[in-house]
């Protein structure tokens, strides 16, 4: 967990640093991340934990003398396949509840923290654009004092634009620019505002000529001893979605509501099948329409009536084609929401049987290989969870492109390490010599 949360953590830091987020909001948001990360960590956990108890039991020769008593590989490892088989339970209810849970609570964390505009701080001869509708530039600053300060306000499409930059008498433009030799900045919290108290400045003012055609220059000039901006800070602040906006997304729903949704998606689709069937009775049996070679409505038509007959005909014709086109498009997007949603009920149940498989494969590895600690059970654990992760991978990326059936794409892993841990199992219980290079030497011997 620790090694799967710093790779997290260094995935997601340009997006924690520098928008002034207080310490509990990233600590909830690694939380959630942590849980879910379970699912990469639990396999290679058991994976690594059974390699090593194995392979200290067989170094230390205390396997060896468990099976001096006549007791096999399988029946010493009996409590602890107890053990993986609660594990693989407790697995199932977790990525079943928790999880889904774990996920949705981080992408709405996530995509708030991502609406944050990141901390107002502002640098010298650098303008500061992180304001909607607003630039501000500032020659020198020395704590709150600044100095040789500029600001550019602009309008913005679709929204309201802050007029109380200026006084109510000079609200007459959008575009305005105010420059100052010096100022004071105040940010008020409470009101999630800042102050600016400037000195000595002007403002130029852009006329509006739609409001103003009897204006003679294109702008204007207010010259001022002191005066006082306030802008606010809308996005600043972190604002917390209401969790009841976001759609379904069938990962982060549990069994039984994944199995609520076929049973919706099925009964939507088999109304639009219906009508979809109506329609193209109706659409095609009407023999009005179609009858362009009767005597009667074409052959004693005149040449320029028979052009304009044709092209009506085929123009009604390729309107239907398209409203017809629109209800398969609706079909084809319904049975696809049914296969995301079976993707997801199979991946419930992965984890649990590869916690189960991983063991089969760590612990006869262990016992065969004859190393405890670090080191090779370490080798071991990332060449059988490189495997695993590879084919778990590429196995859902095919089931989602639909390249192979659901099933076989959710279990391709499952089916590749199944026979590796019967194979490895089956060693391990008739005491193989498989890893043992003094055997191979023998073996070479006899054949010479």
């Amino acid at each position: 967990m620790f090694i799967l949360m710093m790779q997290s953590f260094w995935l997601y830091l340009d997006e924690l640093l520098g928008r002034g987020l207080e310490w509990y909001i990233i600590l909830e948001f690694l939380i959630y991340a942590s849980i879910a990360l379970v699912e990469f960590a639990l396999p290679l956990a058991i994976l690594l934990s059974s390699t090593m108890t194995f392979g200290n039991l067989s170094e230390h020769n205390e396997l060896v003398a468990i099976k001096s008593t006549g007791t096999s590989f399988l029946k010493a490892a009996r409590p602890l396949i107890g053990v993986a088989i609660i594990i693989s339970i407790v697995a199932f209810f977790f990525t079943n509840n928790l999880s889904p849970l774990a996920e949705f609570k981080s992408s709405v964390l996530r995509a708030d923290i991502l609406n944050k505009k990141p901390t107002f701080a502002l640098s010298e001869n650098r303008f500061y654009t992180q304001i909607d509708g607003l630039s501000i530039r500032v020659g020198k600053k020395n704590g709150e004092e600044l100095e040789d300060i500029t600001i550019y306000q602009y309008p913005l499409k679709g929204s309201e634009n802050n007029k109380r930059l200026m006084p109510s008498s000079h609200t007459r433009s959008e575009k305005k620019s105010i420059r100052a030799k010096k100022g004071k900045m105040v940010i008020v919290e409470k009101k999630n505002m800042l102050v600016l108290q400037l000195e000595d400045g002007e403002i130029y003012e852009e006329v509006d000529e739609a409001a103003f055609k009897q204006a003679a220059l294109p702008f204007q000039r207010y010259k001022f001893e002191k005066t006082t901006l306030s802008i606010p800070l809308e996005g600043f602040e972190l604002r917390r979605s209401a969790e009841e906006e976001y759609g379904t997304i069938y990962k982060f729903l549990t069994l039984s509501q994944l199995n609520s949704e076929i049973d919706s998606v099925n009964a939507s689709n088999n109304r639009t099948i219906n009508n979809f069937a109506n329609d193209l009775f109706n659409e095609f049996s009407d023999s009005t329409e179609t009858n362009l070679t009767s005597d009667y409505n074409f052959e004693n038509l005149t040449k320029e009536d028979r052009k304009k007959n044709v092209i009506s005909s085929i123009e009604r014709m390729r309107s239907k084609m398209q409203r017809l086109n629109s209800r398969k498009f609706i079909i084809d997007a319904n049975q696809t929401e049914v296969y995301k949603i079976h993707i997801e009920k199979h991946r419930k149940f992965v984890l649990s049987i590869s916690c189960i498989l991983l063991f089969f494969i760590g612990a006869p590895m262990g016992a065969i290989v004859r190393k405890g600690g670090l080191g090779m059970p370490v080798v071991i654990t990332v060449i059988f969870f490189l495997i695993y992760y590879i084919f778990i991978t590429i196995g859902e990326e095919m089931a989602i492109e639909n390249a192979i059936p659901i099933a076989l794409g959710m279990w391709l892993s499952s089916i590749i390490l199944a026979p590796i841990a019967f194979f490895l199992t089956y060693k391990a219980n008739n005491d193989s010599k498989i890893f043992d290079k003094e055997f191979y030497i023998k073996l070479l011997r006899l054949k010479k």
